[in-house]
């Protein structure tokens, strides 16, 4: 079964998890396939003849010719016997020692064990059918090819066995046996009766007749009087054959072996089948057991007993003329010659043989009286197969858990299968092939059409034929992917899919794509990777995809939108897939996205003939044919029906028609359904309706198939089955007899296929339509249905395993046996752990069957409060599924509820959302698990108990303790059921949301397109020589089509890099492909440079061979920039289509910065935006004429305030407004794109010119409603104004009007500050109008919105007037997608409503001519100055249903505002991050936004990368009707300050977090709280400081109070510090020195270096390592020793320092200052106190260290212990190279270590800017530290890796215990969690302390220098070094010296080696 992923360490983890930008491309290493071929070379040599390197590459390329032989999963043992002797034998076998091989196969190597024992558990009757022992036989055939262990076992005794008539006998040789029968006298009339010639065999043969025909066998009278009519005959004829063929053999008519088959037994048929006619090879997995009573042949009667079941017995009369009993000597022959014949071929230590005395008549075998026997029988037994099982495992046990391997060849042969019998399409066939060889194709080639037509048969030939079609250089090294989906767990899903296909692909490629590949779990990562892979990987080899029946992926990660096909296609690239046209839509969304017509191939129904001939000839492949007759009516069937699935199923029926058969209209189905349906039907005819359709059921109901041992177990499960099969026989215990489903599954043939699932073979149905019509008709009945699953449930919970079942006997056989009505019987079926075993090195190997099976059954039985508490609320299930599986299976187990529509519960909602959200954590170690659950499910707690039952688990279960430490004890996280819906990581890209719905990212450091979908999916990418980031700015403004087709502009870079890469590969591929040519050996440096290129590297000897010129290498070494073009290009996002359609002329001076829409024909640019004027100078660009547009008069260009541009995209409608004059006025200009019309109009002109009497008619009042809140207080003598002026609104309204008009048309200036396009193509503008100061009266100015109608001119329809004047600077405008509802942010405050409340913006509606103002009511008071000033740069977006609107804002991630009201809802700020809105997807209540991290991140390290957040819109919807309080977790507000009372040592920061009870000051040393009762409060507050640990909060020391003196140091000397790293020892530095050195320099040139020249550098080195400033790290403050530590490293970045691909590790250097003060008076202490003290010798600190209690030894930030005085490396606790720390603390007792783990930055290069000064190519990007780890110092486990979303800025351990974790992350609740102990504490007074300390001091006490190998926990290598030399050294005494006791002599040798050893190596 499947391993647990890797544990991928550090960086590598991270990097893979959340940023594909976190690892640069590593050199390039041998080829990952070296070390796989390697490691499974022995075992496939143990599978084939072949060289083993060669097969395994055979098989990755995709080759079909000579396959190996499939994996087997399964111990298959066919168990041969006579029926009735051996009954004791077999029964003690099934009952006691099967299932204890079936627990061990399971448990000890993942595989499934099964007997075939055809004769157990069944009754006397003969088949009906006579196909009994050719069943057997092929039984045993099959047993050969699946075990994978020992395959045949047959127990012999004294008893030849039954001697069956035979069913098919040639012609020839039944006529010779005829004739010599008459000739001896024979009567011969029944041989001719009961034999039939059928001549529809080639050549003719006659058949035995059935006893019963299907309707005789469906009447229980007719049945018994035909089974009467053949047991009169049966004698007779098996005496007449066996007779005649002895006749024939004397006259030489027929062979020995032929006469075998009349005169042998079953038994010696088998035995001859399974051991004498194999080779010795085989044999070894044979085993024989012989048993033989001694004294039987010489007893004298016979008749006793049961004598004559254990040996055969003649009649005979004894003297007294008697009818007696007697030996049948010939027969007795025959079985010893047969027992004889076995043991001989099995000599060895595979056959044993028992010697037993006749001592019970009764039973001959008893289970009593033959105890010792049947143990001894069962022990050899069970161990024999134990060790060959072993043996086989142990050779190909590796390749059988290479999954990859086992997945590539199940299609492969599948493949080869399906195209054994392929006949015609060979005009599809042609097309595949044109479109192979086809060089300008780019997209895939999609085959379609209806189930049945044969579209799985055609691609799999097409794939067998496709590397014939290629030129022979490019066959050769092909790789050919083939996938037939659905039918295997590895093709079940899209995403499982590609991941295989990556895998197979990295066995081609480097060491590092194995890794990757392997350990992939994220969509978005798989599908980059796969086309990544595809793209390098094709640019040196053909690859060549097939994937059949897209139609059978689950609908997940976008299968059916068909998100994951990218185009185009790589270069040398091909792909073709098949599926079903209607189903999901497929081929309507593959036309869609693939229009080009000449891509599809439509595979229709067969012609007649057609038909008829492919059946000809399959019927002529198996030696059968039909007559005339049948002929007649198969041309028939064929004219009605011609699916190919049609013509296999006609082959299948018609297979079977004997030419004597009489055969008519009803003897055949039309319809494909109505054939399956007839296959059924006869299937429970022959077999038994209620077996038949309970055994098919289950495999029908199962998720993915089910072994054939599995369905043994169901069915003994099932009593309706039992009962129904032991009508008439009951076997020894209650589980169903072997053979029963045999000949079931004999008779359905290949309708069922086996495949692999789950890491073991399975059946089930070989096509969806047979699928479909079981599923119709077995489960159509809702109680079947449930029962089915029901028991496939129980039997995947293991709850009968070892528990007995009632079985209730049915009334036949409780009459005929005296039994009871019912019994408790056990089913022998096996245990369902999850994890089966864990192998030596720890790997967990886990049960998929249940993992995957069991949520799936709980679900369709409905048994839904099972599922819940089995599965959503198991933490156990969930644990094991995700270690097994991935968390995508978990979430899709989840959901099963919801997806198949039944009951949701809010509480499993809760648990879904927070895996859900948990992604990054989850993905990066899944132990994770217990922390997410309860961190983010805490808060529901208390009101819901099975979220209060799981985190309970979570916190007890040992399980989750032994994986991770980390219990939370408050509300961590987000819970992921609250306003935030998910969280991803774009890395260094931002998005926009596309109409499709999903989110399209921009990368700033190259130029790739990203599609995701809202849970951080990747879908698909493609990449172009543009970089489109800066076009989000007018795409998010603007109308994007549905079919996401753009015009835009960008920066198009001539990258020198890419060039050289393109040109180097070309260069050395020609090169190998002349060698190729002419048969010599590729050289080895040639290969190496492909390898590097490949790998994106450019090695300096590619430059030597190519012709660069002086440019070129100019542009390499960074002396000359590339050169850049700005090009407007027409973009398919969908398809990933860049078309240039031209380059502007540098001379139009046109920068993206400048750009503020694009249409195909026109940029509107505004150049140099000031946000001091509000203004810009707007010029608008026809690319069609190429030139710049004349905007009034003759100016091209124009002053114009930024608002005034609006781009009605949709409809190719252009405004905007210029001033013009010397009054400002604005000059509004109105384009229609499409006809180039222009209409321009001076607003003061338009207004003037108008009538008074319209203008006034369009008036409307619509003063902006001051809020009920917002109310204020009037004068009185306000009031009486006020209400006067109510007394008569309508006079005071047209006095209003008047004025107003009157305003319009005096006014000198009027000047629009925006305008925008409504839905009717009119311009909506804001218009302030100002009229000089009169005498006696101010300045009249006033604001209106102002509709103005498109004709020949401008002309306003509508005027609403505000009733004020706005002093608005400008303004950002935005429409919401009707162009109804618009929204005007504006740039400064305004004074409506005096100082209470400030109008942040405008919000008018188009229809109700009414406007609304934006304000901010006293609850969101914290929002006010995220709203205080709108400028360039913010954005706004409605809501689809246009109920509200969302902006960004200073500081905030988002402002929520509600349409109708104006009214801000709600807020959300992340400290001082601000967002970019990429908008709502399409049809969703979601909202997605992209952010960088806020200020408060640092500023120290450049923290690259940018996070996405979806918000749950419904959240905001809710508050429109009413308030509620938010239920889910929200960052919780805190302030950074720092505090009087608490210095933090090692960051930057405090944190202030304001509670109503108290001021809490933090930081990592100690939680002082100041008791307050104001917060305002001038008084002196009181301090409690509550000590952490014994490390102090400053530097300023504070002893117990009560203590008789306190010390303080306030002052550390400069000279101190200086001291530290002045007097140090160097010798230590240097050997860093050197490795940095000999990264540049060679060993030559170090060897010609003088002695005066090597001090000099050694010298250089240390002054610059050592004249840097450096920081205080730690303190370590020990009170009982009056001693203090102090930790002092070198002032450095981590970013500088520890980066990847530097070649070295990093060195950061540091020493410990040691005071000692107890030789100072008690007193007040000052700074001119001194101390002794003493300084260690530097080493390789770091930024962190965490002192241990012992005052001699630190953890340093490589987590290396070290004895800080010596400055020795004492061991390490993690063995991995990349680790690096930047925080680390030990709980008080020493036993955890708490670290913040630092990942190596990495290189970037930002592709986006068109300043050059921008990309610095020295930039490097940071991971953030966002991982926090937990170790037992005392052997170095990790018990606790966790991820959180933004990087903790404190650690800090609080407690009396010191063992309560506190995290501080930014803008995020304090994180509280407990560190629970992994191992159980020794005692409560300290003995674990003194545990671990004893393990630290017995390693401080080792003779290692700096720089010696850091130790491995656990088991060291130096022991096992060190023993091979001492046994090597005693073992060569005890040679010498000869003693005795050789064992005792050795013992004392080694152990006075160990006496020396001790003396000089004590830790060892």
């Amino acid at each position: 079964n499947s391993r647990e992923p890797s544990d991928v360490g550090g960086a590598e983890r991270i990097g893979s998890a959340h940023s594909r930008h976190s690892r640069p491309v590593r050199s390039a290493k041998r080829p990952a396939l070296h070390k796989r071929l390697t490691k499974h070379s022995e075992m496939i040599g143990a599978l084939t003849e072949f060289d083993p390197l060669a097969v395994y590459l055979k098989v990755m390329k995709g080759r079909l010719d000579d396959l190996p032989i499939m994996n087997s999963r399964v111990v298959r043992i066919f168990l041969s016997s006579t029926f009735s002797d051996m009954g004791t034998e077999r029964n003690y076998l099934m009952q006691h020692v099967n299932p204890r091989l079936k627990k061990f196969c399971r448990d000890s190597f993942g595989l499934e064990f099964q007997t075939i024992d055809m004769r157990w558990g069944v009754g006397d009757e003969v088949q009906l059918d006579h196909q009994g022992p050719y069943m057997c036989y092929q039984e045993i055939d099959n047993s050969l090819i699946m075990s994978a262990g020992p395959y045949f076992i047959c127990l012999l005794g004294q008893r030849y066995g039954n001697q069956p008539p035979a069913a098919l006998v040639e012609v020839d040789v039944f006529n010779n046996i005829v004739e010599a029968l008459k000739e001896d006298g024979r009567d011969v009339s029944c041989l001719h009766e009961w034999y039939t010639i059928d001549e529809n065999n080639k050549p003719p043969i006659c058949v035995l007749r059935p006893i019963a025909t299907l309707a005789e066998a469906a009447d229980k009278e007719l049945l018994k009087a035909a089974r009467q009519r053949w047991e009169a005959v049966q004698d007779s004829i098996i005496g007449l054959m066996k007779r005649g063929a002895e006749l024939c053999l004397q006259k030489t008519l027929i062979s020995h072996a032929t006469m075998k088959k009349f005169t042998a037994s079953v038994t010696e048929m088998e035995v001859i089948s399974g051991i004498l006619s194999k080779p010795p090879q085989k044999l070894a997995q044979a085993l024989a057991f012989v048993r033989e009573f001694s004294d039987l042949e010489s007893q004298r009667d016979f008749s006793r007993g049961k004598m004559f079941k254990f040996i055969d017995l003649t009649d005979s009369v004894n003297e007294d003329g008697e009818a007696v009993k007697v030996l049948d000597e010939a027969v007795n022959a025959m079985v010893k010659e047969l027992n004889r014949h076995v043991l001989t071929r099995m000599a060895g230590s595979n056959s044993f043989t028992y010697s037993l005395k006749w001592t019970n008549d009764a039973e001959g075998v008893g289970m009593s009286s033959h105890k010792d026997y049947l143990e001894k029988f069962g022990s050899d037994y069970c161990d024999n197969v134990k060790r060959l099982v072993a043996e086989s495992v142990r050779e190909s046990m590796r390749l059988r858990s290479d999954d990859l391997y086992s997945e590539v060849l199940q299609h492969s042969t599948a493949c080869v299968n399906y195209v054994k019998k392929f006949q015609g399409r060979q005009e599809i066939i042609d097309k595949v092939k044109a479109y192979v060889q086809a060089s300008n194709t780019t997209e895939p080639l999609v085959v379609y059409g209806d189930s049945g037509s044969g579209k799985t048969s055609l691609l799999g030939k097409a794939a067998s034929l496709v590397r014939s079609w290629l030129p022979e250089s490019d066959s050769k090294d092909a790789i050919v992917l083939l996938r037939f989906l659905g039918t295997s767990p590895g093709t079940s899903s899209i995403r499982q899919t590609l991941k295989y296909l990556c895998r197979q692909l990295a066995v081609f490629g480097n060491e590092d794509d194995q890794e990757k590949c392997e350990s992939l779990d994220d969509f978005k990562e798989i599908l980059n990777t796969f086309y990544s892979m595809l793209e390098r990987m094709g640019q040196f080899r053909r690859i060549l995809v097939f994937l059949d029946s897209v139609d059978q992926l689950d609908s997940s990660d976008g299968a059916y939108h068909l998100t994951w096909v990218r185009t185009p296609l790589p270069a040398n690239v091909k792909m073709v897939v098949s599926t079903l046209p209607n189903m999901f839509d497929l081929l309507k969304t593959f036309k869609g996205k693939l229009p080009n017509p000449d891509i599809y191939v439509e595979v229709t129904p067969l012609e007649t003939s057609l038909c008829t001939s492919i059946l000809s000839a399959l019927l002529s492949e198996q030696g059968r044919t039909l007559n005339e007759q049948q002929w007649a009516l198969v041309e028939q069937a064929f004219s009605k029906c011609s699916l190919p699935i049609y013509v296999h199923l006609l082959y299948h029926e018609v297979l079977r028609w004997r030419s004597y058969q009489q055969v008519d209209e009803s003897s055949l189905r039309y319809t494909v359904r109505q054939a399956i349906f007839q296959l059924f039907e006869k299937l429970e005819l022959k077999h038994g309706r209620l077996f038949t359709s309970h055994a098919l059921a289950f495999i029908t109901a199962s998720r993915n198939g089910l072994s054939e041992s599995e369905l043994e177990d169901l069915l003994s499960l099932d009593d309706a089955v039992l009962i129904d099969v032991f009508q008439h026989h009951l076997p020894p215990f209650i589980r169903i007899p072997p053979i029963c489903w045999a000949r079931l599954r004999h008779d359905i043939g290949s309708y069922l296929v086996e495949r692999e699932a789950d890491n073991i073979r399975v059946v089930f149905w070989y096509h969806r339509q047979f699928i479909e019509v079981a599923q119709e008709y077995f489960l159509s009945d809702e109680k079947t249905r449930r029962d089915i699953h029901s028991i496939m449930a129980d039997y995947f919970l293991g709850l009968w395993s070892g528990r007995r079942k009632k079985f209730v006997y049915p009334a036949y056989l409780r009459k005929k046996l005296n039994l009871p009505e019912f019994s408790m019987e056990d089913r022998a079926v096996p245990e369902q752990p999850f994890v089966l075993r864990k192998d030596e090195d720890g790997t967990a190997q886990y049960n998929l069957r249940k993992l995957n099976e069991l949520p799936w059954h709980l679900i369709k039985s409905g048994r839904v409060n099972e599922f819940y508490d089995y599965i959503v609320f198991d933490y156990d299930f969930m644990f094991n599924k995700l270690k097994g599986t991935s968390r995508y299976l978990l979430l899709r187990d989840l959901d099963l509820p919801q997806k198949l529509g039944v009951e949701y519960i809010k509480e499993a909602e809760l648990v879904y959302n927070a895996i859900r959200l948990s992604a990054q954590s989850l993905v990066y170690d899944p132990v994770n698990l217990s922390v997410d659950l309860i961190g983010r499910l805490i808060m529901y707690e208390k009101d819901c108990p099975r979220v209060k039952l799981l985190l309970n688990q979570c916190r007890q279960s040992k399980q989750a303790l032994s994986n991770c430490c980390l219990i939370p004890k408050v509300q961590c996280f987000d819970s992921g059921s609250g306003v935030l819906y998910s969280s991803f990581d774009l890395g260094l890209g931002m998005g926009l949301v596309m109409p499709n719905g999903q989110l399209v990212s921009f990368s700033l450091i190259n130029n790739e397109v990203t599609w995701y979908d809202i849970e951080g999916n990747e879908i698909k990418r493609f990449s172009s020589d543009y970089n489109l980031f800066l076009s989000m700015k007018y795409m998010s403004t603007g109308y994007i089509p549905d079919d996401c087709v753009m015009h835009v502009l960008s920066m198009r870079s001539k990258n020198a890099g890419a060039l050289v890469l393109n040109m180097g590969r070309k260069k050395i591929q020609e090169e190998i492909e002349e060698y190729e040519a002419c048969n010599k050996d590729v050289p080895q440096e040639l290969r190496d440079m492909m390898e590097s290129l490949n790998a994106g590297e450019i090695p300096d000897s590619i430059m030597e061979k190519l012709d660069v010129d002086g440019m070129m290498k100019k542009m390499m070494s960074g002396e000359e920039e590339a050169q850049k073009s700005q090009d407007l290009v027409r973009v398919d996002f969908m398809n990933g289509r860049v078309t240039k359609l031209m380059t502007l002329d540098p001379s139009w001076s046109v920068s993206s910065d400048d750009v503020e829409y694009v249409t195909k024909d026109y940029v509107l640019c505004c150049k140099g935006k000031s946000d001091s004027t509000g203004t810009s100078t707007l010029r608008l660009l026809s690319l069609g004429e190429k030139k710049f547009v004349a905007l009034y008069e003759e100016n091209t260009s124009g002053t114009s305030r930024i608002g005034t541009q609006n781009l009605d995209s949709k409809n190719n409608l252009l405004c905007f407004g210029i001033e013009a004059g010397s009054n400002h006025s604005t000059l509004l200009v109105f384009m229609n794109l499409n006809t180039k019309e222009i209409v321009r109009g001076s607003l003061p002109d338009i207004f003037k010119s108008a009538d008074k009497a319209e203008l006034e008619s369009m008036w409307r009042h619509s003063p902006l409603k001051q809020p009920d809140n917002k109310k204020e207080e009037k004068t009185p003598d306000e009031n009486d104004e006020k209400t006067k002026a109510d007394e008569s609104p309508a006079a005071s309204e047209a006095d209003l009007k008047s004025k107003t008009i009157e305003l319009l048309q005096q006014a000198e200036e009027v000047s629009a500050s925006s305008c925008l396009i409504d839905h009717e193509g009119n311009i909506v503008a804001i218009v302030n109008a100002t009229k000089s100061a009169e005498e006696g009266s101010g300045k009249q100015d006033s604001t209106f919105f102002v509709t103005f109608a498109i004709s020949d001119s401008l002309k306003p329809i509508c005027i609403v007037d505000l009733q004020e004047s706005f002093d608005i600077k400008y303004s950002q405008n935005f429409v919401s997608p009707s162009r109804r509802r618009m929204t005007f942010l504006l740039k400064r405050k305004s004074r409506l409503y005096g100082q209470t409340s400030v109008l942040r913006g405008l919000l008018y509606d188009c229809d109700e001519k009414r406007a609304v103002g934006m304000t901010i009511s006293p609850e969101q008071d914290k929002f006010k100055k995220a709203a205080s000033s709108f400028g360039d740069g913010t954005q706004a977006k409605f809501t689809e249903d246009e109920r509200l609107l969302v902006t960004s804002g200073s500081k905030v991630l988002l402002l929520v505002w509600s349409v109708q009201t104006g009214e801000l809802l709600e807020g959300i700020s992340l400290g001082t991050a601000e967002s970019f809105l990429c908008g709502q997807p399409k049809g969703t209540d979601f909202f997605t936004i992209c952010h960088f991290p806020d200020e408060s991140a640092g500023d120290s390290d450049e923290r690259m990368f940018i996070m996405t957040k979806v918000y749950n819109l419904k959240h905001f919807t809710d508050k429109l009707s009413h308030h509620s309080e938010e239920d889910a977790l929200l960052p919780m507000y805190t302030q950074f300050k720092p505090c009087k009372n608490a210095t933090a040592l090692t960051d930057c920061h405090t944190v202030d977090i304001r509670t109503n009870e108290a001021l809490i000051s933090l930081n990592t040393r100690t939680l002082v709280v100041k008791k307050s009762s104001s917060r305002d409060s001038k008084e002196d507050d009181q301090v409690e400081t509550l000590r952490l640990s014994d490390k102090p909060p400053i530097i300023e020391l504070r002893r117990d109070p009560k203590a008789p003196f306190s010390v303080g140091i306030s002052v550390i000397s400069n000279q101190l510090v200086e001291k530290v790293f002045g007097s140090t020892s160097k010798e230590e530095l240097l050997q860093s020195r050197d490795q940095e050195e000999n990264s540049t320099e060679t060993k030559g040139d170090e060897e010609e270096l003088t002695e005066a020249a090597k001090k000099a550098k050694e010298e250089k080195f240390l002054k610059k390592r050592l004249n840097n400033r450096n920081d205080l790290v730690d303190i370590q403050f020990l009170p009982e020793k009056c001693t203090l530590n102090l930790a002092f490293s070198q002032h450095l970045k981590a970013s500088e320092e520890i980066r990847v691909g530097v070649g070295v590790p990093p060195i950061w250097l540091g020493a410990v200052v040691r005071l000692d003060y107890s030789d100072v008076e008690k007193g007040t202490p000052t700074s001119e106190m001194q101390f002794q003290h003493s300084i260690g010798k530097v080493f390789d600190m770091g930024p962190a260290v965490a002192f241990l209690h012992d005052n001699q030894h630190l953890v340093n930030y490589k987590l290396q212990i070290v004895d800080y005085m010596k400055g020795e490396v004492i061991r390490c606790l993690s063995q991995d190279e990349d680790l690096y720390f930047v925080r680390l603390q030990a709980t008080p007792d020493c036993s955890l270590l708490v670290g913040q783990v630092y990942f190596p930055a990495y290189e970037v290069e930002f592709a986006v800017f068109d300043d050059e000064s921008m990309n610095n190519s020295d930039m490097f990007a940071i991971v953030p530290p966002r991982g926090l780890q937990v170790y037992v110092i005392s052997d170095g486990r990790r018990v606790a890796n966790y991820l959180f979303e933004s990087d903790p800025f404190g650690l800090c351990l609080v407690g009396e215990d010191g063992r309560d974790l506190l995290v501080l992350t930014h803008n995020a609740p304090i994180m509280l969690f407990e560190l629970h102990d992994p191992q159980p504490l020794v005692a409560a007074d300290g003995a674990a302390q003194m545990h671990s300390m004893k393990a630290i001091d017995e390693k401080a006490n080792t003779d290692s220098s700096v720089g010696s190998p850091a130790r491995a926990p656990g088991p060291r290598p130096e022991y096992l070094d060190m023993l091979k030399p001492a046994l090597a050294s005693s073992m060569a005494e005890v040679a010498n010296a000869r003693p005795v006791d050789p064992i005792e002599f050795l013992a004392q040798c080694l152990l006075r080696y160990k006496a020396q050893c001790d003396s000089q190596q004590p830790d060892i």
